[in-house]
């Protein structure tokens, strides 16, 4: 495992490892609700926007990928990174109103807004 993040209602917890997978784990009694083959190299960071249980995913492959933590699907992938997340800084961060997604390279922070990338959904 290379990354963690429990949801803002502790009822899942969402892992990325070195095997290309995501991991979806049910606080209520640790069982494994879904793994998935997420991405084409290791997942560096994943992190919950924060109330919901939407997911961001990154990795090695250059690609932020978004998810829904309860139907297990896939919602969007954000290409363009020119170089892999990087190891020594994996974190995905939003900022305080959720309005920006920041996910660190080696050398640069993509940053992502509302306005300009739709990776944010607005129901419920």
């Amino acid at each position: 495992m290379m990354a963690l993040d429990i949801s803002s209602d502790s009822r899942l917890i969402i892992t990325g490892s070195a095997d290309k997978n995501v991991k979806i784990w049910g606080l209520d009694f640790g069982d494994c609700h879904k793994s998935i083959f997420a991405h084409s190299d290791s997942i560096m960071t994943v992190g919950f926007v924060p109330g919901t249980h939407y997911f961001f995913s990154a990795g090695k492959d250059r690609m932020i990928k978004y998810w829904d933590g309860d139907k297990f699907d896939q919602i969007l992938t954000v290409p363009g990174h020119h170089g892999e997340v990087c190891p020594r800084f994996a974190a995905c961060c939003l900022s305080r109103h959720d309005t920006r997604l920041a996910v660190p390279a080696c050398w640069i922070a993509r940053i992502c807004s509302r306005k300009t990338n739709q990776f944010f959904s607005t129901s419920a």
